[in-house]
């Protein structure tokens, strides 16, 4: 859980670079509390948009993120593909990188999955903030999972308004 950067380790770092591949990784950042509920834009009567989540990272590199993700009720059969990108700084910042997912089904309603995102090698600034931002589904097949408990201090949740989420203290899973 959480986004991962390239392992720097030396010996597997040249194995890595000579075969092309950082397959390996490094946990950065990470925030997965049990529990939690779904978020999205995609339910009525919230227009579908896309849900931020900022972080602040330690490591100079991403590649990838995983986002606990939730089933609704329209979940189809036989799965479905979902998109995120990175924003730098904030939810209408400088799009750094964007992936996609699939998702296979079929998956009960309120069944949580983790979805990972690969991303071609994205340079950060440790120290600056930057976003996960998951753009929703138009119809009620998934959701965000995340806690109003601020379970994760370095960072903040932003509404499908692109405003922080309101009260302060909501925080997605990554």
């Amino acid at each position: 859980m959480g986004f991962l950067l390239p392992r720097a380790i030396a010996p597997l770092a040249l194995l890595a670079i000579a075969t092309g591949a950082f397959a390996q990784g490094v946990v950065d950042q990470q925030n997965d509390p049990a529990g939690g509920s779904g978020f999205g834009c995609g339910a009525t009567p919230i227009l579908n948009g896309t849900v931020h989540q900022g972080f602040v990272p330690a490591l100079d590199n991403l590649v990838a993120v995983q986002l606990r993700l939730q089933a609704g009720s329209a979940f189809p059969a036989g799965g479905t593909t979902t998109t995120a990108r990175i924003p730098d700084g904030s939810s209408t910042g400088t799009v750094l990188g964007q992936a996609t997912a699939s998702v296979a089904g079929p998956l009960a309603q309120n069944t949580q999955v983790l979805v990972r995102f690969d991303f071609a090698q994205i340079a950060l600034v440790p120290g600056n903030t930057y976003l996960i931002e998951w753009v929703t589904p138009t119809t009620t097949e998934l959701t965000w999972v995340g806690a109003n408990t601020n379970p994760y201090a370095a960072g903040t949740a932003y509404s499908c308004s692109g405003n922080a989420w309101p009260g302060g203290l909501t925080d997605f899973n990554f």
